[in-house]
């Protein structure tokens, strides 16, 4: 009923009232959208982007984003192995163009909001580790810890490390972060990608931050409603 309320609401404004409610973002927004970030070149050489909308309130968006124009990636199955397996394969493009090596995979849609036809939200790339990192061994960082009553901390270990070991070697710097019994992937808490963009009948154009190598440059970006 509240769903049905809102469609008529809807209807019933025009020009600026209708942008200032959202709804002409409510109601264009779900669906999948694809298009091509400028100036940018995943390890593939795509710079293809696709992003599926599953839902769109007044107070969210939700759904998932795709880079590049390569195959699907498998989890990860081999804890001492690269991943993903392009990383050992494909150099990084460290010049501005450089994309980071992020194809493959669906992350998920995180902060997302709208305002009139203003779309914003985040995706963190950690998420394509998470299969990896749980194939690690945790494993104590040093035994003893160097500084009395300070909390254990640990490491992923090679494969087959059994956990307290001494002096372990870090396995995983910046993907995975572990507990005594298990590592997950660690979030990129200080610089996620982020989305900044306008829906315009089937088209939405911005501008993307943290998807290059270099980290901090502002890529712009245009979509259009399949």
């Amino acid at each position: 009923m509240r769903a049905i309320i809102r469609r008529i609401s809807c209807t019933l404004l025009a020009g600026a009232a209708l942008a200032s409610t959202g709804c002409g973002l409510l109601d264009a927004v779900p669906g999948t959208w694809s298009g091509q970030i400028q100036l940018l070149q995943f390890p593939t050489g795509s710079n293809a982007i696709h992003l599926t909308i599953a839902t769109a309130t007044a107070s969210s968006v939700t759904g998932k984003v795709l880079f590049g124009g390569g195959p699907m990636l498998a989890p990860a199955t081999n804890a001492a192995a690269l991943y993903p397996p392009s990383a050992a394969t494909l150099p990084a493009n460290d010049t501005p163009e450089g994309g980071l090596d992020i194809e493959g995979f669906e992350y998920t849609i995180a902060e997302g909001s709208f305002a009139g036809s203003q779309l914003q939200f985040e995706v963190d790339v950690s998420e394509l580790w998470e299969s990896w990192c749980k194939l690690q061994t945790p494993v104590v960082m040093e035994t003893p810890h160097p500084t009395p009553g300070a909390p254990t901390t640990f490491w992923c270990g090679p494969p087959g490390v059994p956990p307290n070991g001494t002096n372990a070697q870090n396995q995983c710097p910046g993907f995975c972060t572990c507990t005594e019994t298990a590592c997950t992937a660690q979030p990129v808490s200080v610089s996620p990608i982020s989305f900044d963009m306008n829906q315009s009948g089937d088209q939405l154009s911005g501008s993307v931050l943290g998807v290059t190598v270099q980290g901090d440059d502002v890529r712009e970006l245009v979509m259009t409603k399949q």
